[in-house]
Protein backbone atom coordinates (compact mmCIF):
# COMPACT_ATOMS: atom_id res chain seq x y z
CA UNK A 1 0.00 0.00 0.00
CA UNK A 2 2.90 2.28 0.75
CA UNK A 3 4.58 1.85 -2.53
CA UNK A 4 1.34 2.71 -4.40
CA UNK A 5 0.60 5.89 -2.25
CA UNK A 6 4.26 6.63 -3.89
CA UNK A 7 3.38 6.25 -6.82
CA UNK A 8 -0.18 8.21 -6.37
CA UNK A 9 1.65 11.14 -5.18
CA UNK A 10 4.39 11.35 -7.91
CA UNK A 11 7.21 10.09 -5.65
CA UNK A 12 9.77 7.46 -6.92
CA UNK A 13 10.98 4.52 -5.63
CA UNK A 14 14.50 4.74 -4.26
CA UNK A 15 16.75 3.31 -6.88
CA UNK A 16 18.17 -0.04 -6.31
CA UNK A 17 20.88 -0.86 -4.13
CA UNK A 18 22.30 -3.18 -7.09
CA UNK A 19 21.87 0.45 -9.43
CA UNK A 20 24.44 2.15 -6.81
CA UNK A 21 26.52 -0.69 -6.14
CA UNK A 22 27.59 -0.14 -10.17
CA UNK A 23 27.30 3.08 -10.14
CA UNK A 24 29.90 3.26 -6.78
CA UNK A 25 31.87 0.71 -8.51
CA UNK A 26 32.19 2.45 -11.80
CA UNK A 27 33.08 5.78 -9.77
CA UNK A 28 36.05 3.52 -8.17
CA UNK A 29 37.26 2.41 -11.49
CA UNK A 30 37.00 5.35 -13.34
CA UNK A 31 38.68 7.46 -10.48
CA UNK A 32 41.12 4.75 -10.26
CA UNK A 33 42.28 4.87 -13.76
CA UNK A 34 42.24 8.91 -13.86
CA UNK A 35 44.53 8.95 -11.31
CA UNK A 36 46.78 6.13 -12.35
CA UNK A 37 47.00 8.44 -15.98
CA UNK A 38 47.52 11.44 -13.57
CA UNK A 39 50.74 9.99 -12.09
CA UNK A 40 51.95 8.93 -15.46
CA UNK A 41 51.37 12.10 -17.26
CA UNK A 42 52.82 14.46 -14.18
CA UNK A 43 55.85 11.77 -12.82
CA UNK A 44 56.48 9.05 -15.15
CA UNK A 45 56.77 10.19 -19.05
CA UNK A 46 58.24 13.51 -18.67
CA UNK A 47 61.75 12.00 -17.27
CA UNK A 48 61.17 10.80 -21.50
CA UNK A 49 61.79 14.65 -22.29
CA UNK A 50 65.26 14.54 -21.45
CA UNK A 51 67.72 11.92 -22.44
CA UNK A 52 65.53 9.45 -23.82
CA UNK A 53 67.60 6.83 -24.72
CA UNK A 54 68.78 6.40 -21.86
CA UNK A 55 65.35 6.90 -19.92
CA UNK A 56 63.80 3.78 -21.88
CA UNK A 57 67.01 1.52 -21.06
CA UNK A 58 66.54 2.62 -17.58
CA UNK A 59 62.72 1.93 -17.67
CA UNK A 60 62.98 -1.21 -19.28
CA UNK A 61 65.48 -2.82 -16.48
CA UNK A 62 62.74 -1.18 -13.91
CA UNK A 63 59.55 -3.10 -15.70
CA UNK A 64 61.42 -5.97 -16.34
CA UNK A 65 59.42 -7.81 -13.52
CA UNK A 66 56.03 -6.05 -13.02
CA UNK A 67 54.18 -3.89 -15.77
CA UNK A 68 51.34 -0.99 -15.86
CA UNK A 69 49.17 -3.22 -17.20
CA UNK A 70 48.14 -5.12 -13.76
CA UNK A 71 47.60 -1.43 -12.43
CA UNK A 72 44.74 -0.97 -15.21
CA UNK A 73 43.27 -4.41 -15.78
CA UNK A 74 41.10 -6.19 -14.88
CA UNK A 75 39.27 -3.23 -13.13
CA UNK A 76 38.97 -0.72 -16.24
CA UNK A 77 37.21 -2.65 -18.36
CA UNK A 78 35.07 -4.12 -15.25
CA UNK A 79 34.16 -0.63 -14.30
CA UNK A 80 33.49 0.37 -17.96
CA UNK A 81 31.00 -3.09 -18.00
CA UNK A 82 29.44 -1.45 -14.54
CA UNK A 83 28.67 1.82 -16.00
CA UNK A 84 27.45 0.32 -19.19
CA UNK A 85 25.23 -1.77 -17.40
CA UNK A 86 24.14 1.32 -14.86
CA UNK A 87 23.06 3.27 -17.67
CA UNK A 88 20.87 0.82 -18.38
CA UNK A 89 19.25 -0.23 -15.85
CA UNK A 90 19.44 3.85 -14.90
CA UNK A 91 16.99 4.22 -18.44
CA UNK A 92 13.61 2.88 -16.45
CA UNK A 93 15.05 2.88 -12.49
CA UNK A 94 16.07 6.48 -12.21
CA UNK A 95 16.14 8.69 -15.58
CA UNK A 96 17.38 11.61 -13.06
CA UNK A 97 20.54 9.87 -13.72
CA UNK A 98 20.60 8.57 -16.86
CA UNK A 99 21.54 11.11 -19.25
CA UNK A 100 24.72 11.65 -16.56
CA UNK A 101 25.82 8.30 -16.76
CA UNK A 102 25.32 7.76 -20.95
CA UNK A 103 27.43 10.99 -20.97
CA UNK A 104 30.39 8.99 -18.57
CA UNK A 105 29.82 6.04 -20.63
CA UNK A 106 30.94 7.91 -23.97
CA UNK A 107 33.50 9.57 -22.22
CA UNK A 108 34.95 6.52 -21.10
CA UNK A 109 34.31 4.79 -24.31
CA UNK A 110 36.33 8.11 -25.86
CA UNK A 111 39.24 7.24 -23.16
CA UNK A 112 39.20 3.62 -23.95
CA UNK A 113 39.95 4.93 -28.10
CA UNK A 114 42.78 7.22 -27.12
CA UNK A 115 44.23 4.12 -25.58
CA UNK A 116 43.46 1.47 -28.13
CA UNK A 117 45.90 3.91 -29.92
CA UNK A 118 48.43 5.04 -27.46
CA UNK A 119 48.93 1.48 -26.33
CA UNK A 120 50.07 -0.42 -29.57
CA UNK A 121 51.10 2.85 -30.87
CA UNK A 122 53.54 4.13 -28.05
CA UNK A 123 53.73 2.29 -25.36
CA UNK A 124 54.79 -1.22 -26.82
CA UNK A 125 57.23 0.69 -28.85
CA UNK A 126 58.71 2.33 -25.81
CA UNK A 127 58.23 -0.04 -23.23
CA UNK A 128 59.05 -3.30 -24.90
CA UNK A 129 62.80 -4.77 -25.12
CA UNK A 130 62.58 -4.34 -28.94
CA UNK A 131 64.89 -2.32 -30.90
CA UNK A 132 64.12 1.68 -31.11
CA UNK A 133 66.13 4.40 -33.07
CA UNK A 134 67.11 6.82 -29.96
CA UNK A 135 66.09 9.41 -31.97
CA UNK A 136 62.03 7.81 -31.90
CA UNK A 137 62.03 7.46 -28.00
CA UNK A 138 61.49 11.44 -27.14
CA UNK A 139 58.78 12.06 -29.77
CA UNK A 140 57.47 8.94 -28.65
CA UNK A 141 57.00 10.18 -25.39
CA UNK A 142 55.49 13.58 -26.39
CA UNK A 143 53.24 12.08 -28.64
CA UNK A 144 52.20 10.04 -25.41
CA UNK A 145 52.10 12.70 -22.97
CA UNK A 146 49.79 14.73 -25.43
CA UNK A 147 47.23 11.48 -26.14
CA UNK A 148 47.37 11.44 -22.58
CA UNK A 149 45.71 14.60 -21.47
CA UNK A 150 43.56 13.82 -23.91
CA UNK A 151 42.43 10.53 -22.15
CA UNK A 152 42.49 12.67 -18.60
CA UNK A 153 40.10 14.90 -19.84
CA UNK A 154 37.86 12.42 -20.83
CA UNK A 155 38.58 10.02 -17.69
CA UNK A 156 38.16 13.02 -15.91
CA UNK A 157 35.00 14.45 -17.43
CA UNK A 158 33.93 10.86 -16.94
CA UNK A 159 34.26 10.31 -12.58
CA UNK A 160 32.73 14.07 -12.46
CA UNK A 161 29.62 12.69 -14.23
CA UNK A 162 29.49 9.54 -12.43
CA UNK A 163 30.26 11.23 -9.02
CA UNK A 164 27.22 13.21 -9.84
CA UNK A 165 24.98 10.66 -10.48
CA UNK A 166 26.49 8.80 -7.65
CA UNK A 167 25.82 12.02 -5.31
CA UNK A 168 22.21 11.90 -6.76
CA UNK A 169 21.48 8.58 -5.70
CA UNK A 170 22.54 8.31 -2.75
CA UNK A 171 21.14 11.87 -1.52
CA UNK A 172 18.60 10.50 1.05
CA UNK A 173 21.89 9.59 2.99
CA UNK A 174 21.36 5.51 2.55
CA UNK A 175 23.89 5.62 0.30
Amino acid sequence: MAAYAGVCSGMRERPSRRLRGLVGFGLFGVTWWFFGNLYEELVLMPNFLVDAPGKRAHWLGFFAEVTPVRYYLPLGPLATLALVFAWLRARAEAPEVAAELRAAVLAVAAGWGVSAYIVPAINLRLFEPAPLPDELARPLAIRWLTLNAVRLVCVGFAAVKVLSAWTRLTADGRG
